[in-house]
């Protein structure tokens, strides 16, 4: 799970709730990628650069 610690839309429990339930229907946990800086915005809600990386790293992982 991608957030940003500072995200004006979707809040932290929302997350938590999120990863819950993924546990719940049998998905492997991976640690969140929780980025943090900032004042609280819409903005922090929107993908934001950091994530491109861990992704990647993430679906090669899955790949091999």
């Amino acid at each position: 799970v991608f957030h940003h610690a500072q995200d004006g839309i979707v809040d932290a429990s929302c997350v938590d709730k999120l990863r819950a339930q993924l546990s719940a229907n049998g998905f492997p946990q991976e640690a969140p990628l929780t980025l943090q800086g900032g004042a609280r915005s819409a903005e922090a809600h929107a993908w934001l650069d950091a994530y491109g990386l861990p992704l990647l790293e993430f679906f090669e992982s899955r790949t091999r």
